[in-house]
């Protein structure tokens, strides 16, 4: 009787474990933080850095239009520090702010080809300037522009991770008709590097990943224009707003070792490019960015060594809900990509743009599309934790 309550328990206790074992890696909501900034910012000039010197983590939160100004607050949603961003805004449309540390905070710009790049100390004061056309070493013949991407960490190590854009060669007249126009540019940004890779010490430099273009689509079709990628764990993704391919890109290198294909089971994430032919719009392609299942960001998680993939999900072009505030799914992978789950999160709760990992948590900011005024000077995040 003894030896069958035992294997009994056993069994049940096997059962149990099994069970546990079989539930799915998901994020679990446990808090929210409040950041009262005073404004609203954009989701490429907000972000999150760590002090060495104090070990201490930050949160920070930009203005570059109206109020001019830097905020930085402890991870308790304390305001710690306010800069003056002034000093070089006024005369430079700033494309993005990248807090390195309290004396590294970089500001870019690539309005009418001016290919600069700024330097700040905490006291906002500007201590250096890089214009890329005078440094680079770029063939003579280029007319580029140089600029970062939006979608996640571009910096590493001293290392500032650029996108190289090449529509058009100085000593070559474009074609007057519009389709060959389009092919004409499409072959000079197609065949072009895609990065720059810039030493913000010393200014050295490098291009690379000649023709990664084409390993999304070909010069018959329009896009991609935007430069999205991301370094995260000592590797760069390079993806697009038009398909489900991801390119894992060696930083070192720059050679591509990987593609990787996202889907989803709450939408159909595809090609969409579209041909030259089909005499598309700006409207268009905003219409395409706004409602079209396609890949936001890539995240890794080093503490829980997991990597999030966000896809926003396919919505009509008549929506009411477009844009970030649709509905967007996490999809988590193990250190090997292997997927682990595919989380479904609702329309009109989270801004996804706005994903944040902390030693507290995963931040992911709350955001509706009728804020009201007083809403609109604070950022707030629902914080996540993983549970396994």
């Amino acid at each position: 009787m003894k030896h069958k309550l035992y294997f009994a328990f056993l069994l049940l206790y096997i059962l149990l474990i099994s069970c546990q074992n079989n539930q799915p890696v998901q994020l679990i909501k446990v808090n929210e933080l409040v950041f009262d900034t005073e404004f609203k910012p954009t989701f490429f000039n907000s972000g999150y850095f760590y002090d060495k010197e104090t070990n201490q983590e930050y949160m920070y939160f930009a203005d570059v239009r109206t109020f001019k100004k830097l905020k930085i607050f402890s991870l308790d949603g304390t305001l710690k520090h306010e800069i003056s961003l002034k000093e070089v805004i006024y005369g430079n449309f700033i494309d993005r702010l990248i807090m390195v540390h309290f004396d590294t905070i970089i500001l870019t710009t690539n309005y009418n080809h001016l290919n600069r790049i700024f330097f700040l100390n905490k006291e906002g004061h500007c201590w250096k300037k890089i214009f890329l056309d005078t440094i680079i070493n770029t063939p003579s013949n280029d007319i580029f522009e140089a600029y970062v991407s939006r979608c996640g960490n571009v910096f590493n190590n001293d290392i500032l991770y650029l996108h190289y854009d090449r529509p058009f060669l100085k000593n070559k007249v474009s074609p007057t008709n519009k389709f060959e126009h389009g092919k004409y540019i499409n072959h000079n940004r197609y065949s072009a590097p895609y990065f720059l890779v810039f030493n913000i010490k010393d200014n050295n430099n490098r291009l690379g990943a000649n023709g990664l273009y084409y390993k999304f689509t070909d010069i018959n079709h329009n896009g991609p224009e935007g430069a999205n990628y991301c370094f995260t764990n000592n590797i760069l993704f390079v993806f697009t707003s038009y398909t489900n391919k991801i390119l894992v890109v060696n930083p070192i290198t720059l050679k591509t070792e990987r593609e990787l294909f996202i889907k989803s089971a709450y939408t159909t994430l595809r090609n969409t490019f579209l041909k030259i032919e089909s005499d598309p719009t700006y409207e268009y392609h905003n219409v395409i960015l706004q409602t079209k299942a396609n890949i936001k960001k890539i995240e890794y998680d080093k503490k829980n060594e997991l990597y999030y993939v966000i896809t926003l999900h396919e919505v009509d072009e008549d929506a009411k809900i477009r844009g970030p505030h649709r509905a967007f799914s996490i999809h988590i992978y193990n250190k090997e990509f292997k997927k682990l789950n595919e989380q479904c999160f609702e329309a009109d709760t989270y801004d996804p743009n706005n994903f944040i990992i902390t030693s507290k948590g995963i931040l992911i900011e709350n955001s509706k599309t009728d804020k009201s005024h007083e809403d609109a000077k604070k950022v707030k995040f629902s914080e996540f934790k993983i549970s396994r």
